[in-house]
């Protein structure tokens, strides 16, 4: 009787300890998801990064920076649109890039610096180094508390930045836009697995379907293995 007691006791414990675990760590944790665009208007273009809180609970204020391991935190992104944060909600982050001012591409000289010169050799980065560029949510003014991290929309977003300095036009290809792309949302991340999941299953049947026709085509053409040709007619 008192082991029963006992066990009821510890697993009413172990069950409120698993559930405020699940609560701090999984269900209150920061779910969100970045996409890309791009505007264009008479004067100013801009490249645009949307956070989407996919979360349950409200997000903190945040910034959207870049940060390398060597040269720090970037943060050159403006808030253009702006929520509570709420689930649901969505914040937009542009660069904005004026190409009508003569020597717009100079003004951002500092820019193309911080992105591509290493602060250690005063040399231009490698690409090795300069893939080390990572997307960060950071809560308040503070770089401290990373709320989300991705490496590969930071590389990303940085190539893109560096691509419209040199080439003074925002004109990013759709690569990538689809690497700036990031998501901690188990949801998102399965609807992708199975989206790629079903473009490579579709075209291993397309090739497949192609191989096996040239393959039909061939064995027809090769004598003996077509339809047999009616005998000639007798010479008269």
């Amino acid at each position: 009787m008192l082991s029963f007691v006992l066990g009821i006791v510890f697993g009413a414990i172990a069950g409120v300890f698993c559930d405020r675990l699940y609560r701090r760590f999984m269900e209150n944790a920061p779910t969100v998801e970045v996409t890309s665009s791009c505007s264009f208007g008479i004067s100013v273009n801009s490249f645009n990064l949307h956070v989407e809180n996919r979360g349950n609970t409200p997000l903190p204020p945040y910034d959207l920076v870049l940060y390398h391991p060597s040269c720090g935190s970037l943060q050159v992104f403006e808030r253009k649109e702006t929520s509570e944060r709420l689930p649901g909600q969505k914040d937009t982050f542009a660069f904005n890039y004026n190409a009508m001012i003569a020597g717009a591409e100079h003004n951002f000289g500092w820019l193309l610096t911080h992105l591509t010169v290493s602060p250690q050799s005063h040399r231009e980065m490698s690409e090795e180094e300069f893939g080390q560029w990572k997307l960060r949510l950071c809560q308040g003014q503070s770089e401290n508390v990373v709320l989300f991290q991705d490496a590969r929309a930071g590389a990303a977003a940085a190539e893109i930045l560096r691509d419209i300095v040199r080439s003074g036009r925002i004109n990013p290809s759709g690569e990538q836009m689809w690497r700036a792309r990031a998501t901690n949302s188990w949801h998102v991340k399965f609807q992708g697995m199975l989206y790629k999941t079903r473009a490579r299953a579709e075209s291993w049947w397309n090739s497949f379907r192609s191989r096996w026709r040239r393959q039909q085509a061939g064995a027809h053409a090769v004598p003996g293995t077509g339809p047999i040709p009616p005998p000639p007619a007798n010479p008269r």
